[in-house]
């Protein structure tokens, strides 16, 4: 059975919208309300315009199981929703989202062909300007890579190559391999990659 796309999205949207904005707890929240869909609400944010929250999308039309594609949706209070990266534009291989305590930042985790990568953007700027503006693009390979927590103004990874050689500009190789998976910090304020 097909269904308009549109429509069903429409729907979900005002749906997700009641509930993150009038639903919700008083901080950041991930709810995994229905297969697929993730809702986030955005706290202690700088907007006059009202509440907000984030709606991240498993694409129901994705065929192949190795690559997701994810829509990301800003919705704000009075139920309007503003696509973010949706249709030919939605994310490839987008597996987790995690907003900052804070809410200035949110971090999308990515999986590609057994390869994952970090991109941080700035969630103020989302807000205001109704786009993704990327501040960190976190790329291990050959290794690896996970969001462990937020920790105040840091994203907490681990990862089994040393990180820190990214704040020179330099490219990971096999030399920078570890044993084992280390804990390791992205200090927003610098955006450099620091021992934890």
């Amino acid at each position: 059975m097909k269904y308009n796309k549109i429509g069903f999205l429409k729907i979900l949207m005002v749906c997700a919208c009641i509930i993150a904005i009038y639903g919700a707890q008083a901080q950041t929240i991930k709810s995994d309300f229905a297969p697929g869909m993730q809702l986030f609400r955005i706290e202690n944010h700088n907007s006059p315009e009202g509440k907000y929250a984030l709606l991240a999308v498993q694409h129901p039309d994705s065929t192949w199981e190795m690559l997701k594609l994810t829509e990301l949706y800003l919705l704000q209070e009075g139920n309007t929703s503003i696509p973010l990266a949706y249709g030919d534009y939605a994310l490839p291989s987008c597996y987790e989202v995690s907003i900052s305590p804070d809410s200035k930042y949110i971090a999308l985790y990515f999986v590609a062909e057994g390869h994952p990568w970090i991109e941080v953007y700035d969630l103020q700027w989302l807000i205001n300007k109704k786009e993704l503006k990327l501040l960190k693009d976190l790329n291990p390979y050959p290794g690896i890579v996970n969001i462990v927590k937020w920790k105040k103004n840091q994203l907490v990874l681990e990862s089994d190559v040393n990180l820190l050689r990214m704040n020179d500009g330099l490219d990971l190789i096999f030399d920078d391999m570890m044993p084992v998976l280390s804990k390791f910090k992205l200090n927003m304020n610098s955006l450099k990659i620091e021992n934890y």
